[in-house]
């Protein structure tokens, strides 16, 4: 296994369209979903009068997304402006890592506020913890990557040095992330479809 990653880095080309190409398209992306972000957060604060501590979430939140795309930026502008001679770029620079923390931060502030509004109505302990485990066991995991690809990155331009070290890294926030998301929204569902029905009492804020 050790050997097919070794030989996938030394064919691979960071500079070739699933590389750099990639990576490009997905913070220009990024940037327009940032965009719509600012608009949903001044119409949230125009139109709806939550809880201080819900809004100060909110908040918290731009805050965050906003840093996290500053970060992009930056690594965007290095691998394209700085680095734009280099013919060996490195895949990781400190602005990436600084996004897989950000993002792992983010992530865990927003499932924890769904969390706590579906116990709230729900009431049902064994699937509250089962989604404060697996929003944990996400968190952590990210964490634990960027502190494991910052300890790597003089290694750069080994594109695959935390692949090779800690695949499970990768690959646990990933399925855990998407484990967490999935039973939310069927959770919320569920309570949408009951409310409608008049089986539940319908939550405040």
């Amino acid at each position: 296994m050790t050997h097919v990653r070794r030989s996938v880095n030394a064919s691979f080309n960071f500079q070739s369209v699933l590389g750099l190409g990639m990576l490009e398209l997905g913070i220009c992306t990024s940037l327009a979903l940032f965009g719509i972000l600012i608009v949903q957060v001044y119409l949230y604060y125009l139109r709806h009068a939550d809880s201080r501590l819900t809004r100060l979430l909110v908040g918290l939140v731009l805050f965050l997304e906003t840093c996290q795309t500053a970060a992009s930026v930056q690594a965007l502008f290095q691998w394209t402006v700085l680095l734009e001679n280099d013919n060996n770029k490195p895949a990781s620079l400190p602005g990436v890592i600084v996004c897989v923390a950000l993002d792992a931060i983010v992530a865990l502030l927003v499932q924890s506020y769904f969390i706590h509004r579906i116990h709230t109505f729900t009431a049902n302990t064994s699937l509250t913890l089962l989604l404060i485990t697996l929003a944990f066991m996400r968190f952590a995991c990210a964490i634990t990557l960027s502190i494991e690809s910052f300890l790597l990155l003089h290694l750069e331009p080994v594109h695959f040095a935390v692949q090779d070290r800690f695949p499970w890294l990768i690959s646990v926030p990933f399925a855990t992330g998407a484990g967490v998301d999935a039973l939310i929204a069927a959770a919320l569902c569920w309570y949408l479809w009951a409310w409608k029905k008049d089986e539940v009492p319908t939550m405040h804020t």
